[in-house]
Parts: C-alpha cells; structure tokens; sequence
C-alpha cells in the first residue's frame, strides 16, 4: 500500500505588527506582544491539526521573519526548512505567483509567510470558492492561516485550482 498524501498550499499573514516601534522603514516594523501571542496560537493549532510544511518561504521583512522563527520553533522543524523569499515582500498577485511556482516544485505542503494585500488578492484567486470574510469584510486578519487543498494534484498557481479547506484566525480559536 502506498503512502499517499494530499497537495497542500498554506498562506499566513505575519503577525500583529508594532507601529510605533520607532523604526524609520516598514520593513523593520518588529511584532507586538499580542503579535507574538497570535502567531503562538496559530502554530500551536498547526502542531495539534497536523499541518506541517515540507517548506516555509518567507518574506525577509523583521515580522514576517519573527512570525516565521516562531512557526519553525512551535513545529520543531530544522532551519533548513526555511527560506527568505524578498519577492514576497510588497508583492502582487503575479510575484506571489511566481514565487509559489518556484517553490512548490517537489513540495507537498508548502507554507508562504507574507502580507497584506498580496495575500488577499492570492487567496480570491487560487480558491475555487469565494472565502469568508469577518464580520468588518476582513479576509487575511493579521496571523491568518489559509489551507488550500489540491489533493492529489500537485500545487499549482492556476486561478480557481484549490479548494480553500480552512481560513483560521486567532480570534476563532481558543
């Protein structure tokens, strides 16, 4: 009997970032401590649900970088497991596209770590059906995990190719 495993794509919004950290450029802004907590409760639910990554890819930007080292941390994965990705940062649609299409090779579950609002227009896309919103029309809150599944097709970046299994924020979970 063959091991057979599903095609999965996971997309998270860095954690709650701090604005007056008193940095001069975006890409320093550092996580607060609620940030922090957040991106802990997400890794924590990716532990106990079983959805380990083959491979993170992050944005290099100080908070995605930070929300990355603690999912790696939470998933007792090695820092081989890890790769700083600076197309993720300030991407569009079609860089976060091509970034997936560069990484999945390969991979059966793959876990892109970026923003706001790249990760918004990327998640419309890729699932097959529209995705549900908070109740102030939110779609990636800060910490969000999106699960798309493939099954036994391969990660792809074809528009409406997966289905969006699971949108997870740390506000729905306890």
């Amino acid at each position: 009997m063959t091991n057979h495993r599903n095609y999965h794509l996971l997309l998270m919004r860095h954690g709650k970032s701090d604005w007056d950290a008193g940095v001069k450029q975006d890409f320093d802004r550092p996580l607060t401590q609620r940030g922090n907590a957040d991106v802990r409760k997400i890794a924590r639910w990716m532990r106990l649900h079983k959805r380990v990554p083959d491979l993170i890819v992050s944005s290099p930007a100080v908070r995605t970088r930070d929300t990355a080292k603690i999912v790696v941390e939470a998933l007792k994965l090695g820092p081989d497991l890890l790769a700083w990705e600076k197309d993720i940062y300030e991407a569009s649609l079609e860089k976060l596209l091509a970034v997936i299409g560069r990484y999945s090779v390969n991979c059966h579950c793959l876990l892109l770590i970026g923003h706001n609002p790249g990760l918004d227009s990327l998640i419309t896309y890729l699932a097959s059906a529209g995705p549900d919103r908070t109740g102030s029309g939110k779609l990636m809150t800060t910490s969000a995990l999106a699960i798309f599944d493939y099954a036994d097709s391969v990660i792809n970046t074809a528009r409406h190719a997966a289905q969006l299994q699971q949108l997870i924020r740390p506000k729905e979970i306890g």
